[in-house]
């Protein structure tokens, strides 16, 4: 039930974080400061704007501050 932002072509679309895997995705090594999870989210009201297959930036607000190098 977490909330979560998609933005897609200049557009944010709030949604709903369905499910998120409690392990790091070993397809995505090679960031060093970075990891990466499978997740799932849930779109109420879907815009024109999105099409199955696209890619799209999911934030997922935590209310921690992010750190800076």
């Amino acid at each position: 039930g977490q909330k979560a932002v998609v933005t897609c072509v200049d557009t944010k679309i709030e949604t709903t974080l369905s499910y998120i895997s409690s392990t790091v995705d070993s397809n995505r090594r090679g960031q060093i400061d970075k990891s990466y999870f499978r997740g799932e989210i849930q779109i109420t009201n879907p815009r024109e704007t999105l099409f199955e297959g696209m890619s799209v930036l999911v934030e997922i607000p935590t209310g921690l501050s992010p750190t800076r190098n």
